[in-house]
């Protein structure tokens, strides 16, 4: 069973997740698109947050700026340590990951 995921957006607005989230300025939900569209330092395909049995995931989508984990570079792929995490896109936008039991 996979945890249940909070992405919280740089707008304050939530999102239930479940498999893989793609972060950007044009995505396919629109809600993200929407939180994300006023930074320019996102890629409109920026990075996927992978919600899995063995745990929560994030990676680059070859973006221009760069993902973050907790303010580490994500090179390849990195897994979420702990219930909180930060993932930045780019320098200023940051999305906040609440991470909780199996669902």
């Amino acid at each position: 069973m996979s945890p249940r995921v909070e992405l919280v957006l740089p707008d304050g607005s939530r999102i239930s997740a479940a498999g893989d989230v793609e972060m950007g300025r044009d995505v396919g939900d629109g809600r993200i698109s929407a939180a994300l569209s006023g930074f320019d330092g996102v890629s409109r395909r920026h990075a996927v947050i992978s919600i899995r049995a063995d745990g929560v995931w994030v990676r680059d989508a070859g973006s221009t700026n760069g993902t973050f984990l907790d303010g580490r570079p994500v090179r390849t792929e990195s897994r979420v340590a702990g219930r909180h995490a930060t993932v930045g896109l780019g320098r200023r936008a940051i999305v906040s990951l609440v991470i909780g039991d199996e669902r």
